[in-house]
């Protein structure tokens, strides 16, 4: 479509050769849930003559390597829970449907961060480079700065296809206001025909023009306070506050319908704080309950690690990755999430 549109808008050449343009059209490392290409980055590519890169090919492999874990060890062990919780939601108290959410939040981050991380290190491997789509997204410290940093390319195509053409900023207050907050609403029935994903959607935009309007009020009640001197103790409340109101959000897009979202906030509110076998009975024992503490811990570890750290652009990498796999990823078959979209 991105293609189409910019060909239409004359703000790129029509690619006349077939094979270029079929290449880009059919690419498989990204072609069935991105990170979504512009012709303009990709075509470019296809017409530069390719050599052997070595330590190209390790950046690939130990990128392929990572997304692996974030799937095989991370995502697909969190959703043994999360099914469980989320099939019965009248089954369980408060604390394990907080669970199962918050273990949701960071399933369905390494099951998309790590299937764009196997199609960057594949189109690596081969001599491409795609776009980054993740930064880091739960270190956010505002909702408008986590979709800066979550399914980027996504987040850029509703930016530039639907929020510009609706008139961006470049209007009054209110009609500002309403593109924003219809941009999220179409994201969320790009998704799926389904309430739960227009709830989701609409609740993001609703985060996004409260986050607008109040912009002012609350840095002169930060100015007022002189939250300044704590200004640490503010960023981690701004972080975990972030990581709340999405995890919320991520309530609606995970359960299988309304009722079933509905139950599970009517569960978490009752406050039922009492912890039965049901909760380690959902996780098939207490090893893989305390597996998946693990690998949430080994996670957030990863993604304090410098970027341009050398163990991380070696072959000494894939093979630490390829271990933990071997020794704690869950075994079996399990597609990704996004193949539905």
């Amino acid at each position: 479509m991105s293609y189409t549109i910019d060909v239409y808008n004359g703000k790129v050449a029509p690619e006349k050769h077939f094979g270029i343009f079929a290449l880009f059209v059919s690419f498989w490392p990204q072609l069935v849930a991105g990170p979504i290409e512009r012709s303009g980055r990709l075509l470019p590519q296809f017409r530069e003559k390719q050599h052997f890169d070595r330590q190209r090919v390790i950046w690939g492999m130990n990128r392929m390597a990572f997304g692996f874990f974030e799937k095989v060890v991370v995502a697909d062990r969190l959703a043994i829970y999360v099914n469980e919780v989320y099939s019965n939601p009248e089954g369980f108290s408060t604390i394990p449907l907080i669970l199962a959410s918050v273990f949701f939040a960071f399933q369905i981050y390494c099951d998309f961060s790590g299937y764009t991380n196997i199609a960057l290190g594949a189109a690596s491997i081969m001599g491409f480079k795609l776009v980054d789509n993740f930064n880091r997204p739960y270190l956010s410290r505002s909702v408008g700065e986590f979709w800066r940093r979550w399914h980027i390319s996504l987040s850029t195509w509703f930016r530039d296809y639907v929020y510009i053409p609706l008139g961006g900023n470049r209007v009054v207050g209110w009609r500002w206001h309403y593109n924003l907050f219809i941009t999220f609403l179409v994201s969320g029935l790009w998704h799926g025909a389904d309430w739960t994903f227009v709830v989701w959607g609409a609740l993001h935009g609703g985060y996004i023009v409260w986050e607008k309007i109040s912009e002012k009020p609350r840095q002169r009640l930060y100015r007022g306070l002189s939250l300044q001197k704590v200004s640490g103790l503010v960023k981690v409340s701004q972080v975990l506050i972030t990581f709340g109101l999405v995890t919320i959000g991520w309530i609606f897009f995970r359960a299988d319908g309304m009722e079933d979202a509905i139950a599970i906030f009517n569960g978490i509110f009752k406050m039922d704080l009492s912890i039965n076998t049901s909760m380690l009975m959902a996780y098939q024992g207490p090893y893989n309950f305390g597996l998946s503490i693990l690998v949430i811990a080994l996670l957030a570890f990863s993604s304090l690690l410098p970027k341009d750290l050398r163990i991380k652009h070696s072959l000494l990498f894939v093979v630490l990755v390829t271990g933990l796999i071997l020794m704690i990823g869950k075994g079996g078959e399990a597609s990704f999430i996004y193949f539905q979209f």
